[in-house]
């Protein structure tokens, strides 16, 4: 039987958790834990993310998920916030497995060359363990604090894509050595090609059982097992999809080719805020449906202007994502 692992994604949709220095922790979080899971997956670690995009994630949800998954092991991605310096790795007092899970996950992100701030315990007054997800799951629980956003030299460690993925496969690598697997380097690079998902089931490991409905969307692949009964590892790359699992060969189009919309497209607006200006801060929620690219900016935070189509379901009239339109 395979071992299982829960990973917590910390924060998420309207709770951005620590902002600072043009980052916010709950993308930081998500960044590092979808590197995490594509190591543990690759292993064949049967491995649940409390969430794999930006959306809403609250605490008591992760340990009802958590628990009811029953893994070997859980973790709690977070990045930290005060002006410190460097990881420190909380974990509960009630097993010397615990505090061996702890140490492998900081000796591994040492390793990458981050400071430490050691091993934490936080207590209630009753002595049980502060943080809940620590107290509240039932297998051996630690909660990571990888790094501090509101300081720039600490924060260089993570600032970047690659960075964020050296962090994830670090956590991996603590928790492999704590599951008693040896980690082994991918055989040979995968081609990050960009597929067209067609919908159905995404699972949490390369040959498990139990899959989860996801809807369709363009995904990045990011892992290939030959052979395996659901072969190839996929990441959405907009909102239109939900997928960041294993699948089957058929439930991917390799020849799907990635357009971007010019104006006088007629497109699909996914849903979600539009903006007053291509790099505002002010938005509005407006309804999906068709709409008509009327202007671009390249490089805005809001880089497409859409106006809705006459008769449609949608909203739409103002600046929006490029990750909301297909």
């Amino acid at each position: 039987m395979s071992k299982k692992v829960y990973l917590g994604v910390g924060h998420g949709g309207s709770d951005p958790g620590a902002v600072a220095n043009g980052f916010k922790e709950k993308d930081l979080n998500l960044s590092i834990a979808l590197a995490c899971y594509e190591v543990l997956s690759r292993h064949g670690v049967n491995t649940l993310m409390s969430r794999g995009k930006d959306e809403n994630d609250p605490l008591a949800e992760r340990i009802r998920e958590c628990n009811a998954f029953s893994p070997d092991l859980a973790i709690d991605i977070h990045n930290n916030a005060g002006g410190g310096d460097g990881v420190e790795v909380y974990h509960s007092q009630r097993a010397s497995s615990d505090d061996a899970f702890a140490k492998n996950v900081l000796d591994a992100i040492v390793a990458i060359g981050q400071n430490s701030r050691g091993l934490k315990t936080k207590t209630l007054d009753n002595g049980n363990a502060y943080f809940g997800f620590i107290r509240e799951i039932k297998c051996p629980a630690v909660l990571v604090e990888c790094a501090f956003v509101d300081n720039k030299t600490d924060l260089a460690i993570i600032d970047t894509p690659g960075e964020q993925k050296a962090m994830g496969i670090a956590i991996a690598k603590g928790i492999l050595k704590t599951l008693g697997v040896a980690y082994q380097e991918p055989a040979a690079p995968v081609e990050e090609k960009i597929v067209y998902f067609r919908g159905g089931k995404h699972y949490t490991s390369a040959n498990g059982n139990n899959g989860r409905e996801v809807k369709a969307g363009p995904a990045k692949i990011t892992n290939y097992v030959k052979g395996a009964k659901h072969p190839y590892h996929v990441i959405h790359t907009d909102k239109s999809s939900t997928v960041y699992g294993w699948v089957n060969e058929d439930r991917i189009e390799t020849s799907y080719v990635v357009r971007t919309p010019e104006v006088g497209d007629i497109v699909t607006f996914a849903g979600g805020k539009h903006y007053v200006g291509s790099n505002s801060d002010t938005g509005y929620n407006a309804k999906g449906g068709s709409a008509k690219v009327t202007n671009y900016v390249k490089g805005a935070k809001h880089p497409y202007h859409l106006v809705r189509v006459a008769g449609g379901t949608s909203t739409v009239y103002g600046w929006v994502d490029a990750d909301t339109i297909k």
